[in-house]
């Protein structure tokens, strides 16, 4: 257009990139992340350790579980609802003891 100024260039927004772009630009990110924090001193892995162990049971057992029981309507103290349950003790206990040590 001849009214923009011969140094305008338009930067495209998130929403305007292609999605495979823009997981594959995160990824980069995290990997490049999670390489500079695995060099780091042996007091801050341990740090590092302890929000992994923390972290694990909510995210990979706990939410999945009960998303599943609610979806799935699983009825309270059926052998279903029991067993998932107990799943979930169970590895919250396996977390708790990675805490630990």
């Amino acid at each position: 257009r001849d009214d923009e100024p011969p140094y305008h260039h338009s930067v495209p927004r998130w929403h305007e990139l292609p999605h495979q772009l823009v997981q594959t630009g995160l990824e980069v990110c995290l990997c490049g992340s999670d390489h500079r924090l695995g060099h780091s001193p042996p007091v801050l892995q341990r740090l590092l350790g302890l929000i992994g162990a923390a972290s694990f049971w909510p995210l990979t057992v706990y939410f999945p579980i009960e998303m599943y029981i609610a979806r799935a309507k699983v009825l309270k103290l059926s052998f279903n609802w029991v067993c998932l349950q107990a799943l979930s003790l169970a590895c919250l206990l396996v977390s708790l003891i990675a805490a630990a040590g």
